[in-house]
């Protein structure tokens, strides 16, 4: 199961250093989704992350920054003004989808969806989503062959991960479980949650290459 974070929509004085943890743990993307910044923000924030790990970040703003500095994607709204332009460019695409009409229609120059939500909120009782029901998303994934990614947004922590996997998910996007966290209470408990939400990604990860095996 692939592991993407995105970022909270505020910038945090430990971000970073929290957002190398996670790249040294073995994160494989991260969002970096802030729309109030500048571009002299979001230059600041590339320029704080090692060439290592750049081909990791995905930016949903000044998107310009990914050709230059090589980054993993380019996320961006598919209804958006500049869509078709950006469509021509030469680097990994990623756009966010909320229903399966849209999901059935998609262009295929598309490498990855973050699809939801599929679950409520992390913050309350742990049900399914009202919108999505789990057969319905598992039927269409089983009868469409899927040339992209489709990661599973909204609700994810560690415990329901093995769920979305069930249903077909190629990975698990994870926002507000993490910056809650950090929020209430700090980095080291931020990174314990990260931890547990990673262990899980790697078990079903390797389970999987032992049956493929």
């Amino acid at each position: 199961m692939q592991l993407h974070v995105l970022s909270h929509p505020v910038f945090f004085p430990e971000e970073i250093s929290l957002v190398l943890r996670f790249f040294e743990a073995g994160l494989d993307y991260f969002h970096i989704r802030k729309p109030h910044w500048t571009s002299k923000d979001m230059s600041a924030f590339i320029h704080a992350i090692p060439v290592a790990y750049r081909n990791r970040l995905v930016l949903h703003s000044h998107h310009y920054n990914v050709p230059k500095y090589d980054l993993g994607y380019i996320h961006f709204n598919p209804f958006g003004p500049a869509t078709y332009d950006k469509m021509r460019w030469r680097c990994q695409k990623s756009i966010q989808l909320n229903n399966l009409y849209e999901l059935g229609a998609l262009d295929q120059r598309i490498d990855l969806v973050l699809f939801g939500p599929v679950f409520n909120s992390t913050r309350q009782e742990e049900t399914r989503s009202t919108r999505y029901f789990g057969e319905d998303i598992k039927n269409f994934i089983s009868e469409n062959h899927l040339e992209f990614d489709l990661i599973a947004l909204g609700g994810v922590k560690a415990s329901n991960i093995a769920f979305c996997h069930e249903l077909g998910f190629s990975g698990v996007a994870v926002m507000t479980e993490i910056w809650e966290t950090y929020l209430q209470s700090g980095v080291l408990q931020a990174e314990n949650t990260f931890r547990q939400i990673q262990n899980e990604c790697n078990r079903i990860r390797y389970d999987f290459d032992v049956q493929e095996g």
